[in-house]
């Protein structure tokens, strides 16, 4: 039985969908592989017959013809901004995001004080490019951007449009997708498949192949600061939007890559039929390529160990982290190696988070986090251990020793953590409370 939970992140994911931001840093990133001599503006006669040139060299390049026309509209700054926000209220109600930040603030991925649905319009406002538009089926094309800086970004929408028309884009950006994880994967493929077209455009002046860059995950990084110094928003932005916003891009880029140094692009109709299903496979490509990976059904562990919820007890969200966000759940409160290390071997989790009403209303938070092996577990207990010292550091007491401190921590919290196997329940009940920077 499949687990059928809420949506975590609906904004992220329809941004991944609409790649309103990152699309600016990866041409930032793209025009920083060739030269350009020359900024002018141009007419908007010129911006179509660019967009016609790059259309036939997506086409040449991906070993694909579109399969019809693609409607194209020369769109002012506010016309796409305005777009983009009639999106997210079309496709995410207000009741669903104050969900998914609630569950985000538990998680401690977020701070308690963070607007996530007006932080969020802020970050895609930002910086604006053009887009192609996988259900209206239109490809909207910057009037207020320098050709040349554009040039990358259609060539990346313009692989949007050929995927479209022919695997059908709603099968792998749809925000409708319940498993987050999952979500993150299959927008990995797809971004992977564009960015790295945006990359041969770019660097085909030099004769350089995009098989060449090592690891386009260490790339995108050495580019942090060019991107972070272009986007302040994104810059100040805490570490899990950054991050989610850019896994699909750096490392689905690089996913593909792998898959092309061995395969012709041709080849990647293989992917589309049978995409990668968690980011654990597009972390580590070998758990995909040499036979799937796939975890386990964390939700039938979940309730055998934690039973039915209490009958004052209603579900507020529950969804899957997958190794990605679980590193990014460690990472909070632990340094870089230990967050990797204590996420991987990860074999498929559930997090829930149910409100109880009474006299003392709680919000409690339950996560099942299934691993490869019995000691992959310890290993994850263990840092996921440190990470509650680290987290409420404030409340260890400095002359008890490690077990005895986080006794206390886990006691003063209301934590729990038991293992099973290779099976580890944590679960934390909250004071309820009103997050004031909810959408209203």
């Amino acid at each position: 039985m499949q687990p059928s939970p809420g949506k975590i992140y609906p904004i992220i994911k329809a941004m991944n969908s609409l790649h309103s931001i990152i699309r600016i840093a990866f041409a930032l990133a793209a025009l920083s592989l060739c030269s350009i001599t020359e900024i002018q503006a141009q007419t908007e006669e010129e911006l179509l017959e660019s967009t016609a040139e790059i259309q036939n060299f997506v086409t040449r390049y991906r070993g694909l013809d579109f399969l019809q026309p693609v409607s194209k509209r020369i769109q002012t700054k506010q016309q796409t901004e305005q777009f983009l926000k009639q999106r997210i209220s079309e496709e995410f109600s207000k009741e669903e995001i104050n969900r998914a930040e609630r569950l985000l603030k538990r998680l401690d991925l977020l701070p308690a004080d963070y607007n996530y649905y007006t932080s969020m319009l802020e970050l895609m406002t930002e910086q604006l490019a053009g887009m192609y538009d996988h259900k209206g089926k239109f490809l909207a094309i910057a009037d207020w951007l320098p050709l040349e800086m554009q040039k990358p970004v259609l060539a990346h929408e313009l692989t949007h449009a050929l995927q479209d028309q022919h695997y059908g884009l709603d099968n792998y950006l749809s925000p409708d997708v319940t498993n987050d994880d999952n979500a993150l994967a299959l927008s990995s493929l797809v971004e992977g498949d564009a960015s790295l077209v945006m990359f041969a455009y770019s660097m085909l002046p030099m004769g350089e192949k995009v098989t060449d860059i090592p690891d386009y995950v260490a790339f995108m990084e050495q580019q942090s600061a060019l991107m972070e110094a272009a986007l302040p928003l994104y810059s100040s932005a805490p570490r899990y939007i950054k991050q989610n916003l850019m896994f699909s891009y750096s490392y689905g880029t690089e996913f593909v890559k792998n898959f092309l140094l061995v395969h012709s692009w041709d080849d990647l109709k293989i992917l589309y039929k049978n995409p990668p299903q968690t980011t654990e496979q597009i972390m580590h490509p070998e758990k995909f390529f040499n036979g799937p990976d796939l975890p386990q059904d964390a939700q039938f562990l979940a309730e055998q160990h934690y039973g039915s919820h209490e009958t004052n007890e209603n579900e507020v969200t529950s969804n899957i982290l997958g190794e990605f966000t679980t590193y990014l759940l460690l990472r909070e409160h632990l340094d870089e190696v230990t967050a990797r290390k204590g996420a991987e071997g990860w074999d498929g989790d559930l997090v829930t988070l149910t409100e109880k009403s009474g006299e003392n209303s709680l919000e409690i938070l339950r996560m099942t986090f299934c691993w490869d092996s019995e000691a992959e577990a310890i290993e994850f207990r263990e840092a996921y251990e440190q990470y509650l010292l680290n987290r409420y550091a404030t409340q260890a007491p400095p002359d008890k020793d490690r077990g005895e401190a986080l006794m206390q921590v886990m006691t003063d919290n209301r934590i729990t953590i038991s293992s099973e196997g290779s099976t580890v329940f944590i679960s934390a009940s909250f004071p309820q409370l009103t997050l004031t920077a909810q959408v209203r």
